[in-house]
């Protein structure tokens, strides 16, 4: 098991035109800065996406104005500090190298040779073709050339993501097996294979000489990367275009996969490219904690001056938010999240990273302090107490027969819109539940009459789901928990007449949620209306199934904000529970921004007493004690005051 726990990725795209590139450069003082952050692995470019090495290579190009072996020198500081250095080649991308071996290079199902923009009005790069064996005999030349040469613990093979191709050489491939060319869905997945190929290959090569070489090549699907890869590298830049959601989406996905899984964040403020940017002290921080809270270990990336110039400013934040960090390393060295709800997705990963209904379940759970997973193998349903089926699940006749071992099991099953529909989308798979599909409900908006002897705390009038629904019937007459209400007529423009003002009519008896024994099923996609209008009330509502269904679950909190996150994790003789209070407020167009931590006063704490009582609860790293109470089979506390963040620990 790989163990590094701090790492820094220096990204080094280095155009042609730049004059200088080393000249400043200063493998002993750069190095010292990296060690100086507690940093144990580092990832420098090799070969950037212009196609330049950086070293002394007599395979590939290296760049024009590079008078120094600047790749060999850091290399060999890294190996006298004891920094573990993995070389990032660029496999995707290779500028240079594709305008000498133009039959290298990928063309696009459009006939392009160069990657364009939306616009068209700026040429990118040129992409390559994995498929072309000269290509890929030349990358496995460079790997074992770094590999020869420098004491590096393995490689970074960037931008294998699929690229459909149509190259002579693709081409050949398509015919021979029977692949539509003109279809983009069957060359993207012929591009996946060729990378999947080339990646194996590289593999193979690598670790005939190198066995313990540590390999990521980014670009597959995190299924894929169970058999490719030695570590799992998740690049989630929130100020970048991923948000601060994906990394909640994300982390609770990978760390399921068993493997080492680095969270990659950016010092900059937006993307990569962005060198005179740099993120707040707070927002940092707080990607951070995040990632070490669910199981995974920070990666901070980063711009090296083509020149070598040390940017002091990056290395005192990374140092800072390092540092912060490292205070509570003995409370997530081997820490595991411990969870009794799992949310399943279809294993398709780029969909899931795009899909509203998972970032709204993933944001409503973690604001109600839930313990959650995210799976994909519907073996895995059985490590939890209670599943969730996120608006569009397909339930297969396999699939159907695991839903009712899980139910008799003692599992309980939230499902949403479409979810827990057949294949065909024709009826629910799974007859026990007793729902019958009617089919696509017209009502717009929709808007529910809550059963308020069920819903005590909610108002007392019409609340609307924004979303449309679906038509069922409750066939067991009993556990309707809402009706749907009808407006007097629907949104939308008879031809003379805009009806933008429909006030809700009356209850229809269209059942809107049922709760029949172990299942609870709204009739609407909830999860994709909250990731859309964020109305809380839907929130409230999701709170009071689960309270019925899930009544005693892992964590309970009081008094911290929606905007606090909660997570639990484990270690063999104790148990912590992780407090983050941060604000990711949209400002300007774009960009979420987090500029100071969160103070929260009297947080009130209730673990799941899951074995013997703890012998003390103190907060990390001061180990100072808490008074705690143990009522209903959960251990109590509360936490006076803390900023930003805070790790309340059990200790057995």
């Amino acid at each position: 098991m790989l163990d590094f726990k701090y790492s820094l990725f220096f990204d080094n795209h280095t155009m042609k035109a730049c004059p200088d590139v080393g000249a400043n450069f200063d493998a002993k003082k750069f190095v010292a800065e990296v060690k100086s952050c507690g940093v144990d692995f580092l990832t420098f470019h090799a070969r950037c996406n212009q196609g330049f090495a950086y070293y002394d290579t007599k395979i590939g190009i290296r760049h024009p104005s590079l008078q120094r072996d600047l790749f060999g020198e850091l290399a060999v500081e890294c190996r006298k500090n004891d920094i573990l250095l993995n070389a990032y080649i660029n496999a995707g991308i290779s500028h240079e190298e594709g305008m000498l071996h133009r039959d290298w290079t990928r063309i696009t199902p459009d006939g392009q040779t160069y990657a364009f923009n939306a616009k068209k009005d700026n040429a990118g790069f040129m992409t390559m073709c994995s498929s072309n064996s000269g290509y890929v005999d030349h990358v496995i030349s460079m790997a074992l050339e770094v590999l020869e040469r420098y004491p590096v613990s393995g490689f970074f093979f960037d931008c294998m993501n699929p690229k459909p191709c149509i190259c002579p050489d693709c081409m050949s491939i398509a015919k021979k097996e029977g692949v539509d060319w003109r279809s983009w869905k069957e060359m993207f997945a012929l591009s996946g294979r060729s990378n999947l190929a080339m990646a194996r290959k590289l593999i193979a090569a690598i670790k005939a000489v190198k066995p313990d070489a540590i390999l990521f090549f980014n670009g597959f699907s995190p299924v894929v990367q169970q058999e490719i890869s030695d570590y799992l590298d998740l690049e989630c830049l929130p100020t970048g275009g991923w948000g601060y959601d994906n990394l909640a989406v994300c982390t609770r996905y990978l760390r399921n996969f068993g493997k080492p899984t680095l969270h990659m964040t950016g010092r900059f403020h937006t993307s990569w490219g962005d060198f005179g940017g740099l993120r707040t002290p707070a927002s940092l921080e707080y990607d951070c904690f995040h990632a070490l809270a669910n199981g995974l270990r920070p990666n901070i990336g980063s711009h090296f001056h083509p020149r070598g110039d040390i940017n002091v400013a990056e290395f005192q934040l990374a140092r800072q938010v390092y540092s912060a960090a490292r205070k509570y390393e003995a409370w997530y060295d081997g820490a595991k999240p411990q969870t009794d709800i799992a949310i399943f997705f279809e294993p398709h990963w780029e969909l899931m990273m795009a899909s509203p209904a998972i970032d709204g379940a993933t944001r409503m759970l973690a604001e109600l302090k839930c313990q959650f997973d995210i799976v994909s193998e519907w073996e895995r349903i059985f490590n939890y107490k209670l599943l969730v089926l996120p608006d569009e699940t397909v339930v297969r006749p396999e699939t159907a027969d695991l839903l009712r071992r899980f139910a008799s099991g003692g599992g309980k099953i939230i499902a949403s819109g479409r979810a827990g529909l057949n294949e065909q989308g024709t009826a629910f798979a799974v007859p026990e539940w007793g729902i019958e599909y009617l089919g696509e409900d017209q009502t717009d908006p929709v808007c529910l009459q809550l059963d308020y002897d069920f819903f005590k705390d909610l108002p007392p009038m019409p609340l609307a789901t924004y979303c449309k629904g679906l038509l069922v019937k409750n066939s067991t007459g009993a556990g309707t928990l809402a009706e749907v209400i009808d407006p007097y007529y629907n949104q939308g423009f008879d031809g003379s007449c805009v009806y933008a003002y429909t006030p809700p009519d009356k209850p229809t008896e269209k059942p809107a949620i049922i709760l029949h024994q172990d299942v609870a099923y709204f009739a609407f996609p909830i999860f994709a209306a909250y990731n859309e209008s964020a109305y809380p009330y839907m929130k409230y509502i999701v709170r009071e199934v689960l309270s019925r269904l899930l009544p005693e679950p892992l964590l309970k909190a009081e008094n911290l904000p929606s905007f606090g996150r909660a997570t639990v994790t484990r270690q063999s003789e104790r148990w912590m529970v992780h407090l983050l209070a941060y604000v990711p407020e949209m400002r300007g167009k774009h960009v979420e921004m987090i500029e100071e931590p969160c103070s929260v006063t009297d947080a009130k704490i209730a673990l799941r007493q899951d074995g013997a009582p703890p012998a003390k609860v103190y907060l990390a790293p001061e180990g100072k004690a808490l008074p705690f109470t143990i009522k209903d089979n959960y251990i109590c506390v509360d936490v006076p005051f803390f900023k930003g963040y805070a790790l309340l620990v059990f200790e057995n």
